[in-house]
């Protein structure tokens, strides 16, 4: 669906979780940087960057990750297209997590970012519109664009898998036991049987 051209704060909030069509371009004078966050091993930000909707407006978009090599956009030209664009957006996705262990804490707070870069508090998370362009991440990490979300959102299930652990290793022992009570007998275990039948006559 595409997203309506006036936002209410008490209506966006129905929005949430729920694709939407953008139409605009991108303000890339005041583009912001959250992180530092890594990637595959690699050390890099969430791009932020104003967006200029058809009527005026503007909002913010989460466009994605990019190296820390690039945070100079000098260096990276294909990442600051201007031209009318329509993008596939969440809404209210923009959560880093937070690191504890190592010390960082991110805070996204729209209102102060929104007054910062002159744009109406809403944040919207840029994703990809299709599973080709998944296929060329590699190529928009090389060339410093902003790599977008996935379309779908995964939540693990590690309720599951600790259940079919400890099921395996339940069933595991149920055998063990099974074979060790009903072992075959032996010529030794045999004999023993029958002279405690015999009375030890044997």
């Amino acid at each position: 669906m595409a997203l309506p051209l006036k936002l209410v704060e008490s209506e966006i909030e129905e929005q949430k979780y729920r694709k939407v069509y953008i139409q605009g371009r991108f303000d890339h004078e005041k583009e912001m940087k959250v992180g530092p966050i890594s990637r595959d091993g690699n050390s890099g930000y969430l791009l932020v960057t104003p967006f200029i909707r058809e009527d005026g407006s503007r909002i913010l978009v989460q466009r994605g990750w990019i190296s820390y090599n690039f945070i100079d956009k000098r260096k990276r030209p294909e990442s600051l297209d201007t031209s009318e664009t329509t993008l596939l957006a969440l809404y209210n996705m923009f959560t880093p997590e937070a690191k504890p262990e190592e010390n960082l804490w991110f805070i996204v707070d729209p209102k102060k970012m929104g007054g910062y870069a002159g744009t109406q508090p809403f944040v919207f998370e840029e994703i990809y519109k299709n599973s080709d362009e998944m296929l060329n991440e590699k190529s928009l990490m090389r060339n410093g664009i902003p790599v977008p979300s996935p379309s779908s959102i995964d939540i693990p299930n590690d309720h599951l898998q600790y259940m079919l652990t400890w099921f395996s290793l339940c069933a595991a022992t149920s055998v063990m036991f099974y074979l060790s009570v009903k072992r075959p007998r032996t010529a030794t275990d045999t004999i023993s049987a029958l002279r405690r039948k015999a009375g030890n006559s044997l």
